[in-house]
This record gives structure tokens, sequence and C-alpha cells, in this order.
């Protein structure tokens, strides 16, 4: 299974969790990813490569990318478009240590995150616009940051929809 599959498949599941909770905001509710507004459309911007394009997605990695959230080494930043407009992005990461700096990160930002499962790793931003989850597995050594952009996101949602009647 490749990379951008799982990514995709990971983005559907946490699509279908994000819109099935009621919008609450939660503070600092970014109204951008990584400095690009959501809804930017792909060729607005510069150095990016396309990586793949699974279903409806396209992700793309930006050169240049900065690797790092606060003191974290990040893995792998790809951002995902839909309709051509910026709608996600998600940031792998490894090893415990990289977990907790990220953590401490967002819940500085953010707030605490809801944690559905007190027995994983996982937390959850749900805001008008746009939802957050971090997840980590202490097995793998392997977590990630996913954000997503509600509005365009709900498109896809309605789309496959309208495909699966």
């Amino acid at each position: 299974m490749t990379r951008a599959r799982t990514c995709f498949e990971g983005l559907i599941l946490i699509l279908v969790l994000v819109l099935a909770q009621p919008a609450r905001a939660f503070q600092n509710e970014p109204d951008d990813c990584r400095g690009i507004k959501w809804g930017t459309e792909y060729h607005e911007l510069k150095g990016f490569t396309k990586v793949s394009t699974q279903s409806s997605l396209d992700y793309y990695k930006k050169e240049d990318e900065e690797m790092t959230i606060g003191d974290a080494r990040l893995e792998m930043v790809v951002y995902v478009f839909y309709e051509k407009k910026l709608c996600g992005a998600v940031l792998n990461f490894k090893s415990s240590p990289n977990f907790q700096i990220i953590k401490t990160a967002l819940f500085d930002r953010y707030g605490e995150g809801r944690q559905p499962n007190r027995y994983k790793d996982q937390y959850r931003w749900s805001g008008t616009n746009v939802a957050i989850t971090l997840e980590y597995d202490d097995v793998t050594q392997k977590g990630k940051v996913m954000y997503y952009y509600i509005p365009i996101y709900g498109k896809i949602q309605r789309s496959d929809q309208r495909r699966t009647r």
C-alpha cells in the first residue's frame, strides 16, 4: 500500500469523524496551513510538486519545506488539494520525543485537544472551519498531524455520496 493511499484512507476516515462532530471553536483556529491560506489554488503557489492523485484529491510536496514544529523534526509534509484548492495537510513524524514536543506545541496553540479514547495517543480539535488531528503509535514510533479545511472537505463528502447513489 502506498503512502499516498494510506494518507488518503486516513483523510477519508477522519473526514467522516470530523464532519459528524458538532462544530465548536477552539482557540486560535487557523485560517491557513503553514502560511498558505485555505482554499488557495495550487497554480498560485511556487515550488510545489505533485506526488500523487488518489480519487479526487491531489497530493503535493513543497520544495524547501520547513521540516520542524518547534524542536520536533518532521519526516514528510504533504499538502492536499481538492478541485485545485488547498483543503488539508498531513505532517508525518517519528519518535516519542518528537510526539511530546508536537503535542505540547499544539496544546499551547489550540488548547487541550479532545481525546476520544484515553488508551490511544490521539487528539482532536474541531472548529468552525478547521479540524486538526494528532495521532501517535508507540509500537511503530510513527505519528502525524492532519489538518482539514471543513468547507472544502464537505464538498468531497457530498460528491462521494452522489457517486454511491
